[in-house]
């Protein structure tokens, strides 16, 4: 009998994988339900509180981000569980202190529009369990605890949904019970971090005085990496900016609609992203172009097959969302946008994480954030067509995530092969064959089994061809997984 036994990081991908399965399902819900029953401005609200939600995180002046440089592989452990206790009084300190002086500031700023204000109040709100959650989460990540770091990921969302459908069965149609539902699931989070590192409460927390220099060391580490982190988002984000503010809550409600729908297939590359930086952080220099190379190679031949939830997604927003349909114009230029959000997220940013070289990668996100910047407002001017501004988004972010590539190539001294601009074809390909689709007379759901079709002759082909690089790839990331 074959004695099959997985290692602890295959177990961990394994975890963070499945909680992310459910984690899929549950955006689908939210992302997919909701706009059924909000209408199109009101949906707006709620793409702007969770745009605005998204850099909640930067008032922990990268604290959160320091403990995720500094904790990469230490072990979960009597030091560990004290230091995190102190932390947790600390931010909780600190947290509510930000909260109360952010309100004072929106009760002195005039908004013409009344639910925007409410939108920024429940934002505000965030900044409790969103810092005192992600640094218990970055502890989990960096312990190697996938479980806890996993699950805690989801209790959020989980306890929102369920509050969701109870609120749709009443009747509920304000944007603002929603979202002030969603704030309240927030701290849900923070019982259930609170029970699981519990160990943490047995020993008495160590003094503030005596971690006066990992306090410092953390703020100092990670105030660079927490601006690159928000310049990486913000690559995007000035896209979303730029429709809102040129083109209406409406307009901007629908193209965030649209870009929602990537959810589905980055997800997967999101479980192996959490899990490859502590694997990156014990591997020896000497393997580091192997295990990079290795899981360049893989993201590229999984992303390809994630391509094809695009069909799926607008056969759904044909069928039931008709008032997003116009978004099926440029869909399916923005789609392939999740494969370089994530390998960027997968491979430039954690080998910069690894390597300590926050202030490098502060400097490429910046660059990333002014191409992109360059391209969507030259497209708004040339064109004052949202589609374009798409596709400038999309090639922005492509240009950036290859000057990045070429960056870490050269630092380190490694060829720049052909397999890496594999996911441009990869792309190209996609928007090719589905643009063509698009110019048919046929029905939206005949375009989508046609563009299914000819992409799935195209992968199959492929395949056969590269069978045995497919095979040697796969292969070579299960044996870095294994170490």
């Amino acid at each position: 009998m074959i004695n099959f036994k997985l290692s602890h990081n295959v177990k961990g991908i394994i975890g963070v994988s499945f909680t992310n399965v459910i984690s899929v399902i549950i955006s689908m819900l939210i992302s997919f339900v909701l706009p059924l029953f909000l209408s199109v401005e009101d949906y707006g609200y709620w793409q702007l509180y969770v745009l605005y939600s998204g850099y909640v995180g930067i008032l922990a002046f990268g604290f959160n981000d320091g403990i995720h440089l500094n904790y990469g592989g230490r072990d979960y452990d009597r030091s560990l569980w004290r230091e995190e206790s102190a932390y947790i009084k600390f931010l909780t300190v600190l947290s509510v202190a930000e909260t109360v002086i952010v309100n004072i500031i929106l009760l002195i700023i005039p908004f013409e529009v009344k639910t925007k204000y409410w939108v920024l109040v429940m934002t505000s709100l965030n900044i409790l369990p969103t810092i005192l959650c992600g640094m218990i989460s970055y502890i989990n990540q960096s312990a190697m605890r996938y479980w806890q770091y996993a699950t805690g990921y989801i209790v959020e969302r989980v306890v929102f949904v369920l509050a969701m459908a109870v609120l749709i069965v009443l009747g509920v149609r304000d944007p603002l019970v929603f979202i002030g539902t969603y704030t309240a699931s927030k701290y849900t989070t923070i019982v259930y971090h609170l029970i699981t590192s519990r160990e943490a409460f047995k020993e008495p927390p160590a003094k503030l005085s005596t971690l006066r220099r990992p306090i410092k060391a953390n703020f100092s580490a990670g105030i660079v990496l927490m601006i690159a982190a928000t310049l990486n988002t913000s690559i995007i984000i000035f896209s979303r900016l730029l429709v809102e503010r040129n083109f209406g809550i409406a307009e901007f409600s629908a193209y965030s609609f649209s870009l929602h729908t990537l959810t589905v297939a980055s997800q997967v590359i999101v479980a192996v992203t959490a899990v490859f930086y502590p694997i990156l952080k014990r591997c020896d220099v000497s393997k580091l172009r192997d295990a990079y190379k290795s899981f360049d190679r893989s993201s590229s031949i999984l992303s390809a097959l994630l391509l094809l939830t695009y069909y799926p997604a607008a056969i759904l927003i044909s069928c039931f969302y008709s008032k997003y349909a116009p978004t099926l114009s440029y869909l399916f230029v923005v789609y392939p946008l999740f494969i370089f959000q994530c390998k960027s997220n997968l491979l430039i940013i954690n080998t910069y994480k690894v390597r300590m070289q926050t202030g490098k990668m502060l400097l490429m996100n910046a660059v990333g954030v002014l191409i992109n910047a360059a391209l969507t407002v030259a497209a708004y001017l040339a064109t004052k067509s949202v589609p374009m501004i798409a596709a400038a988004a999309l090639l922005g972010f492509i240009i950036w995530y290859y000057l990045c590539q070429m960056e870490v190539h050269k630092q380190y001294g490694w060829k720049l092969d052909a397999a890496t601009f594999s996911d441009c074809l990869i792309t190209a390909v996609f928007i090719a064959v589905n643009y063509f689709a698009y110019q048919t007379q046929y029905s939206v759901i005949e375009k989508a089994l046609l563009g299914f079709a000819v992409c799935l002759l195209i992968l199959a082909a492929a395949y056969l061809v590269f069978r045995r690089g497919i095979k040697q790839a796969i292969k070579n990331t299960l044996a870095v997984l294994d170490q």
